[in-house]
């Protein structure tokens, strides 16, 4: 991992993982989008939320991946990754998501989080 470009996300996953296969069929990549919570309050009292998407990519990876679920509190260490694409009407499209590197379980409830000194590690 890049030593400039590292990134910790903790949240919950908005579903199970999809899971992509190469052309041998065998199972290479895990995808899923990790809802984030900010660390403040809009002025209606709510809490936003950024929906991050997330990418395991490696066979080794795998049997983290399976064990994800829905609603689970995540730590997610990885990093910033970009791609474009263009599309049928030939535009060109960029996508940001986290290519993740490790993953721990930590609390769901953020009061669980916010008192833990190192959450990432709770």
């Amino acid at each position: 991992m890049n030593a400039r470009n590292i990134s910790v996300l903790i949240g919950r996953p908005t579903s199970e993982p999809k899971f992509i296969k190469n052309n041998k069929n065998q199972i290479f990549q895990a995808r899923f989008t990790i809802a984030v919570d900010r660390a403040y309050k809009n002025t209606e009292g709510e809490t936003p939320t950024d929906f991050i998407p997330v990418r395991m990519t490696g066979v080794s990876k795998m049997n983290v991946a399976e064990r994800i679920h829905q609603g689970q509190g995540l730590s997610v260490t990885g990093e910033i990754r970009t791609e474009m694409y263009i599309d049928e009407s030939n535009c060109k499209h960029y996508a940001m998501f986290l290519e993740a590197e490790a993953i721990s379980w930590t609390p769901v409830k953020r009061q669980e989080i916010e008192q833990c000194e190192l959450p990432f590690f709770c």
